[in-house]
């Protein structure tokens, strides 16, 4: 075989190639649409299950609830009240620091300004941990007022 018919060869070769890539490229893109296909039903279904269970489950409250609902109590109910930022744990510590009388082995050893130092970086160790607790009452406060809103101004 001369060198033409290797070019013919690798051509037809190439050209083969060509062919089976758009071949496998377009049953690639046929199972992809497929498989969204099968994800939109999927999804479809999935909301319908919910929307029948909220259905249920609003049609048949009256039967959960044992206890009757005083639903005006609950619309006139005030809101929670806002946690107030203490810092009671650095007064203590402060107190604590102002109030330091070195004993007699604290003058003996001369480590009276290291407990004045330790005393004073308690101070601001509490503080942190004051604001940390005010923090967290404050994110408990915001869900709480948040479950109140839902129940309170929200009409349906």
């Amino acid at each position: 075989m001369g060198w033409k018919g290797i070019v013919r060869s690798v051509k037809a070769d190439i050209r083969r190639y060509d062919r089976e890539s758009k071949r496998e490229q377009r049953e690639l893109e046929r199972q992809q649409k497929q498989d969204q296909k099968m994800a939109e039903l999927e999804q479809a279904a999935y909301d319908v299950a919910v929307y029948n269970n909220f259905v249920d489950r609003l049609v048949s409250i009256h039967k959960d609830c044992s206890d009757s609902i005083n639903w005006n109590d609950i619309n006139n109910s005030p809101p929670p009240v806002e946690p107030i930022k203490e810092s009671s744990n650095e007064e203590e510590a402060r107190s604590k620091f102002e109030n330091f009388k070195p004993g007699l082995f604290n003058k003996l050893l001369k480590n009276t300004d290291k407990k004045l130092k330790g005393l004073e970086d308690k101070i601001g160790e509490v503080k942190s941990q004051d604001e940390t607790e005010y923090n967290e009452k404050l994110q408990e406060y915001k869900t709480v007022y948040a479950d109140w809103e839902e129940s309170v101004l929200v009409r349906i």
